[in-house]
C-alpha cells in the first residue's frame, strides 16, 4: 500500500469517527408534551397535580405517587430510586413531574427517569 492511499484511509476513518462523536453529542433532547390520556406509551411528557397518594415500593427504594390534575383523577407516577425525597413531599401538595408514559400491570404511568424532573410547586 502506497503512502498516499494509508493516508485516505487514516483521513477517511478520523472523518467517520468525527461524524458518530458528533451524533451522539448533539442528538436532540427528548421533547416533553403535555400529559393527556392520548399520549402514546412511550412519549416523554410533563404534567403538574396534587398528591393524592404516596408509598414506597416493597422493597422501600423506589417512590410511587398519585397525582390528580384537571385531565386525571388518578394518574400513577414512579419515581425509581426516590424514596429519599419522599419524606418531603405530602399529601396535598403541587408538584411538576417530566417523564416517559409506560404501561405496568396493564395501567398507565410516568416513569420519572431523573429525580430532578419532579419539583415541588
Amino acid at each position: 500500500m502506497q503512502k498516499e492511499e494509508r493516508i485516505t484511509i487514516i483521513l477517511l476513518a478520523m472523518a467517520s469517527l468525527s461524524l458518530v462523536i458528533a451524533y451522539f453529542t448533539f442528538l436532540p433532547s427528548a421533547e416533553y408534551q403535555e400529559y393527556s390520556k392520548d399520549v402514546g406509551i412511550g412519549s416523554y411528557v410533563q404534567t403538574s397535580g396534587i398528591i393524592t397518594q404516596k408509598y414506597t415500593t416493597k422493597t422501600g427504594e423506589h417512590l410511587i405517587i398519585y397525582l390528580k390534575n384537571e385531565n386525571v383523577d388518578q394518574l400513577m407516577v414512579f419515581i425509581p430510586g426516590g424514596a429519599e425525597i419522599g419524606a418531603s413531599l405530602n399529601r396535598g401538595d403541587l408538584v411538576f413531574v417530566k417523564g416517559k408514559v409506560c404501561e405496568y400491570n396493564g395501567k398507565r404511568e410516568i416513569v420519572v427517569e431523573d429525580k430532578s424532573c419532579l419539583t415541588k410547586q
